[in-house]
């Protein structure tokens, strides 16, 4: 399981790549996507990506504890 601030990290870094598939690699089939590349769109996802890491953090260990 991923340990303390590392979760955060994890997700920031996996939240890069998904602000560009999003606004670099889907702009061939949705061009309007370019017009919102801006700082904005990466800092959300870079939050959205640690909090999806930190959630995920949060209920893998609620599963393990109710196994016990």
């Amino acid at each position: 399981m991923i340990q303390g601030g590392g979760t955060l990290s994890i997700g920031v870094r996996h939240g890069q790549p998904l602000y560009l598939a999003n606004f670099y690699v889907f702009t061939k089939w949705f061009p309007w996507f370019a017009d919102a590349r801006d700082w904005i769109s990466i800092f959300t996802h870079l939050v959205q990506g640690g909090l999806w890491a930190y959630l995920y953090k949060i209920l893998a260990r609620r599963a393990v504890t109710e196994v016990r």
